[in-house]
């Protein structure tokens, strides 16, 4: 176990301090063609992990060998390829290795929950599942809304709708074209009547 371990480690320091950076020099060019969120460096990784970390006994060897026996190497290719994810949202892959920093890491928070130095989790994480048919409401052959966009456009006509004839008696509100409502504001006028006495006069005017 401590040897393979041992092999493992040293065969992660090659890769990563010699291998990586060349293969992400040399390809470079390549990285236009990714898709989103691909790089050359997380996709070196994640093979590096599905090819070897996964495939070369791992786990039992972590199992047959005391924890404070662990290479340092270890400890860090465990650490680096955890924080790489992959394209497929909670791959099963990526439970493997989370299963494997558990027991290097501890306590260590997952994706599915709460380890404490063993596989499992301690506290398990409730996953929901992920809604892959949405429904939608036909409105038209050509037209399809799902029921947020139905509901956001049933807004947009109701606030584009006119709105009902008000009175247009002095000190109520009227109605604009547009289908804007206008608050009337009361406004005093001076009036001089025949006497030289200075009154005041009320006028509605629309604001």
């Amino acid at each position: 176990g401590l040897d393979l371990l041992t092999h493992l480690g040293e065969t992660w320091n090659y890769f990563f301090r010699e291998i990586l950076p060349c293969l992400q020099a040399i390809l470079y060019p390549l990285t236009a063609m990714l898709a989103k969120g691909e790089t050359v460096r997380s996709l070196s990784l994640l093979a590096f992990r599905n090819i070897v970390v996964l495939k070369v006994g791992t786990r039992d060897a972590l199992d047959s060998v005391p924890k404070k026996s662990y290479p340092a190497s270890i400890h860090q290719m465990l650490l680096v390829l955890q924080g790489v994810q992959d394209n497929v949202f909670l791959s099963e892959n990526q439970f493997l290795l989370e299963k494997l920093v558990a027991r290097v890491v501890c306590p260590y928070l997952g994706q599915r929950g709460l380890y404490e130095g063993g596989p499992d989790p301690v506290i398990k994480v409730k996953l929901k599942p992920i809604p892959f048919n949405i429904p939608h409401v036909v409105v038209s052959e050509n037209i399809r809304f799902t029921p947020k966009s139905r509901a956001q456009k049933l807004q947009q006509e109701a606030s584009m709708a006119p709105s009902p004839s008000l009175s247009t008696r002095r000190g109520a509100l009227h109605e604009v074209p547009g289908g804007s409502i206008k608050k009337l504001r009361p406004v005093l006028e001076h009036v001089y009547d025949s006497g030289g006495s200075i009154g005041a006069r009320r006028h509605s005017v629309v604001t």
